[in-house]
């Protein structure tokens, strides 16, 4: 069987050149917003996009998909999760982690275009391709292509890091907005603002009350898991918050049937939010198989709940 054609950038911009102008002319009118509750109270704003714009971002997302990441990139990556992330920390002596604040309104315009540049030579190409992924001048949460955008936008923040990592002794990995670092080295607090001068250069900022530096002594935590513990089966333990927001979720899709509204959250298509449900189970079944079926379960309940339940996963 001859090998699928993927479609260049060149092609899908071409093609949209013709319906740029209408779009450009109602682009309020290709976007809906609607809020997920999340446990502080406050609401985060989710922003989807409707076709004929939405179909073209799916086409760039698939493109953008193509690209070889580097290997400190574990979010919006084929076969790289939160996971394989923490995984990249397990028996450090320390490890540090830091939440980038308010990350998508982050991602604007310029900084678009400029992850652009360092792609594409034509100024068109990257005047048509920021406009087609932004909204509001900046990253909406909630369309095909702006997880694999934001890792283009961080590309030049994970090189300083992998750099100044490779210097010091550190491991770096980043998941989404979150950054881990670990070393076997000393207290890394010495270290800490070289780190974050990177991220202030890059026009981010760090959200001060998750920025947590975890010695061996304590729980080491990295996107939900404890890395420096295993269960009695040799998987890294997910946390009760990770278990609780993965229930919280599964109620919020299969009682409440917000598949659409929570795959738009997470930057997935329905049925890929349906495997990455059915991965956790898997992996919570290898190591703990009673509470597996107890969130398996969730999926069919005798009795959907009416009151609408919040996500923080």
């Amino acid at each position: 069987m001859p090998e699928k054609r993927t479609e260049g950038i060149k092609q899908i911009t071409q093609e949209c050149v013709a319906t740029l102008e209408s779009i450009l002319k109602n682009k309020s009118a290709l976007y809906y917003e609607f809020k997920i509750p999340k446990k502080s109270g406050e609401s985060r704003v989710i922003t989807p996009s409707k076709p004929p714009l939405k179909n073209i971002q799916h086409r760039i997302n698939k493109y953008f998909a193509r690209k070889q990441f580097p290997a400190c990139v574990h979010g919006y990556v084929r076969n790289r999760n939160v996971l394989t992330n923490a995984q990249s920390h397990v028996g450090k002596k320390w490890v540090i982690t830091i939440d980038l604040k308010d990350f998508f309104p982050s991602c604007d315009t310029i900084k678009i275009s400029q992850a652009f540049l360092n792609i594409f030579s034509n100024d068109q190409t990257i005047n048509l391709l920021t406009e087609l992924v932004t909204f509001n001048n900046q990253l909406p949460q909630g369309t095909p292509t702006s997880p694999i955008i934001s890792n283009l936008v961080l590309h030049n923040l994970d090189q300083e890091f992998v750099r100044l990592s490779k210097k010091h002794g550190f491991t770096y990995t980043r998941y989404a907005d979150d950054l881990t670092l670990s070393t076997n080295g000393k207290n890394p607090h010495d270290f800490l603002k070289a780190f974050t001068d990177i991220i202030t250069s890059n026009g981010f900022k760090i959200n001060p009350d998750k920025l947590k530096v975890m010695p061996c002594s304590a729980r080491q935590i990295v996107t939900g898991f404890v890395v420096n513990k295993y269960d009695g089966n040799g998987f890294l333990k997910p946390t009760k918050k990770y278990i609780s927001d993965f229930k919280i979720l599964i109620r919020n899709c299969y009682q409440l049937n917000m598949f659409q509204q929570i795959a738009a959250d997470q930057g997935k298509t329905v049925p890929k939010l349906k495997r990455s449900i059915e991965g956790k189970i898997l992996y919570i079944k290898h190591a703990n198989p009673a509470l597996a079926r107890e969130i398996s379960n969730l999926r069919y309940p005798l009795k959907p709940s009416a009151t609408e339940i919040t996500v923080n996963i």
